[in-house]
C-alpha cells in the first residue's frame, strides 16, 4: 500500500515548481490530488503530464483570492471524493518594487494571493477535516518571512504572516 492511497489531497499553485513537484510526489504515493491554479493551460498540461504517468491529478481553475471561489472549489472536492484529506498551499506570487516606488495595488496583490489566500483556503476546508476527524495543512512559506529581503516589503509581509499564522492554526 502507498502512503497517501485514499486519501484526497488539494495543492494550490500546483502547476509549476514546487507545487507542481508536491502533487506530482502526493499522486505516485496514491493520493488523488486536486490542483487549484489560475493558470488553465498549465494545469490541463499537468493533467496530460500525470495521466501519461497513471496517477490520478485533476485540475481546477481557482483564483485563490477569491474566497467565494476558494469555497466553492472545496465543496466540489468534497462532492467528488467524499472528503478532504491533504491541502497544500503553495499558491503565491511577487511583485517586487522598494517601499518608496511600490503601489498601493502592488501591495494588495501580493497580501490577496499569498496571505488571505491562504487563509481563504484552510478555511474552506477545515470543516471538512474536522467532520471527517482527520486532516493535514501545509503553508509554504519563506526564509525571508524571517529574515526580511531588501525590495520586497509586500511579499515579506506575507510570508511572516504566514509563519505567525501557521503557528496559531
Amino acid at each position: 500500500m502507498k502512503r497517501l492511497e485514499n486519501r484526497v489531497a488539494i495543492v494550490t499553485g500546483g502547476t509549476a515548481g514546487i507545487g507542481e513537484a508536491t502533487a506530482l510526489r502526493f499522486a505516485r504515493e496514491g493520493a488523488q490530488v486536486v490542483v487549484w491554479a489560475r493558470n488553465e493551460a498549465r494545469g490541463k498540461e499537468m493533467e496530460k503530464k500525470a495521466a501519461a504517468e497513471g496517477l490520478a491529478i485533476t485540475f481546477d481553475k481557482v483564483d485563490t483570492s477569491d474566497f467565494e471561489a476558494v469555497t466553492a472549489a472545496a465543496k466540489r472536492v468534497a462532492d467528488k471524493f467524499g472528503k478532504i484529506d491533504i491541502l497544500i498551499n503553495n499558491a503565491g506570487i511577487t511583485n517586487d518594487s522598494t517601499l518608496k516606488k511600490m503601489t498601493v495595488e502592488q501591495w494588495q496583490n501580493v497580501i490577496d494571493v499569498n496571505l488571505s489566500g491562504t487563509f481563504y483556503c484552510c478555511k474552506a476546508v477545515l470543516n471538512y477535516m474536522l467532520e471527517a476527524g482527520y486532516g493535514r495543512i501545509v503553508n509554504a512559506s519563506s526564509v525571508v518571512g524571517l529574515y526580511g529581503n531588501f525590495g520586497q516589503t509586500n511579499y515579506v509581509a506575507t510570508k511572516a504572516g504566514l509563519i505567525g499564522m501557521t503557528k496559531t492554526m
